[in-house]
């Protein structure tokens, strides 16, 4: 926090000893308050108020719940939608990477691919143009995947399971 801090007193000194704040100056310190907020408060954010959002349960309780750096948090009703929600948010392309890169599979079929498998195919799910997600795994596997797809992307994503809590 306090290099936030440090950056709003150093922009009103600028101001008050009249030195021109022009608009490169502006947008770039802009970026340094994204960057701070990103880093340093998000992350304090997600840790304190995780603990006390886990008791709550609307309807069913998820089955995993998925934390990025930005403070988003992506928990749907079952862990196969909630993987489904966070490669859209991370990027087919970005996550097809990966898969590829690694020949990532659950249940020797590669877990983005472009057909329908003739005995999973009810367990891929759209990711749009014309990409199925596998999600016929267990939950761990899920898990894993995710962790494994992060540590590649270098996302600093964290993910949790409902039986670990």
């Amino acid at each position: 926090m306090s290099r936030l801090n440090d950056l709003y007193k150093a922009m009103d000194t600028l101001r008050k000893e009249g030195l021109p704040v022009n608009e490169d100056l502006e947008r770039k310190a802009n970026e340094i308050e994204e960057e701070i907020i990103k880093q340093e408060i998000l992350p304090i954010l997600t840790k304190n108020i995780e603990p006390a959002l886990q008791p709550v349960q609307r309807g069913q309780a998820r089955d995993m719940a998925v934390f990025f750096p930005d403070g988003t948090i992506i928990a749907e009703n079952t862990a196969a939608d909630t993987l489904v929600t966070v490669v859209k948010k991370i990027g087919v392309s970005k996550v097809r990477q990966v898969v590829e890169g690694y020949s990532l599979k659950f249940c020797k079929v590669p877990v983005i691919s472009n057909r329908r498998d003739a005995k999973y195919g009810k367990s891929q799910k759209d990711l749009g143009n014309g990409w199925l997600l596998i999600t016929h795994c267990n939950n761990s596997m899920k898990k894993v995947f995710i962790q494994n797809v992060s540590e590649a992307l270098n996302l600093g994503i964290r993910v949790t399971l409902n039986e670990e809590v």
